[in-house]
């Protein structure tokens, strides 16, 4: 169970004296997890020690199909993720934490890395985003991934049917939503998907007359059903992933798509 800093000693063994974002020690580390945009301080870091940090961007969201006639709306791509390690030198770092939507918005750690915003889903014969990971869609292109960071959308060519978005760890698969990937520690540290810890997961694909696609693991959306009004799930706020698509019968049968999740950035270092 992840302990409040306020009840330990600020610094490490190690010399190691930082601070910024929600302060958490979970097992032998300590971590800064930032929910919002902030600023990492490292005032002092004498032995050189290496970080280890989490980067997710916003994940994207299922079109609006409101105004639209009979179509169905493909599940958002999630947001980017990235993990990498580093020494860090004392100074302070600007932390941006990217916003969900219909196209998530980028997050980044100082200069050391930045992750892209997840691509929004689409309908008919529009293409879907592209992003960290690609939104899905029906009859036009599916939206692609960033290398490194997350996987392509996918294409249903079936106007009442669309694809879902693409996953950290997979790509969208039909109508469902590509996986996330797993860091059960920072989930763990975080609170966000502690229970299985996955992040970035794909939104699912709407559905005129089915029941809409299954979200990845790591928090996709499902997606949503023209007939019966059901709505598209959004993506889980902090994981990066994408939200469900939506769908339209008719005037009065329609499921709007949910919206991408927020992202996150999490640094963490060893307490001993």
């Amino acid at each position: 169970m992840p302990i409040p800093l306020g009840v330990l000693a600020a610094s490490a063994p190690s010399g190691i004296v930082a601070s910024g974002g929600d302060e958490v020690v979970s097992g032998n580390y300590k971590y800064h997890v930032f929910k919002s945009s902030g600023t990492f301080s490292l005032t002092s870091n004498p032995l050189n020690q290496s970080f280890d940090y989490l980067i997710i961007a916003g994940g994207g969201g299922g079109a609006d199909v409101s105004a639209l006639g009979f179509s169905a709306s493909g599940g958002g791509g999630a947001g980017g993720l990235l993990y990498s390690s580093s020494a860090l030198s004392p100074n302070s770092y600007t932390v941006t934490v990217g916003g969900g939507g219909l196209t998530g918005s980028n997050s980044s750690f100082g200069s050391l890395g930045t992750a892209t915003g997840g691509g929004a889903g689409s309908t008919g014969s529009n293409n879907a985003g592209n992003g960290g990971s690609g939104g899905g869609s029906s009859n036009g292109n599916a939206g692609t991934g960033t290398s490194g960071q997350g996987n392509n959308g996918a294409k249903t060519s079936d106007i009442e049917n669309a694809g879902g978005g693409g996953g950290r760890g997979a790509a969208g698969s039909s109508m469902n939503g590509g996986n996330g990937s797993q860091y059960s520690d920072f989930a763990t540290a975080s609170g966000v998907n502690s229970g299985s810890g996955f992040f970035a997961g794909g939104g699912g694909g709407g559905s005129v007359f089915l029941s809409g696609g299954s979200g990845g693991s790591g928090g996709g959306g499902t997606g949503g059903r023209g007939t019966g009004q059901t709505a598209g799930g959004n993506g889980v706020a902090n994981s990066g992933s994408g939200g469900g698509g939506g769908a339209r019968r008719a005037s009065v049968d329609v499921g709007p798509s949910g919206s991408g999740g927020s992202g996150m950035v999490v640094v963490r270092y060893l307490l001993a």
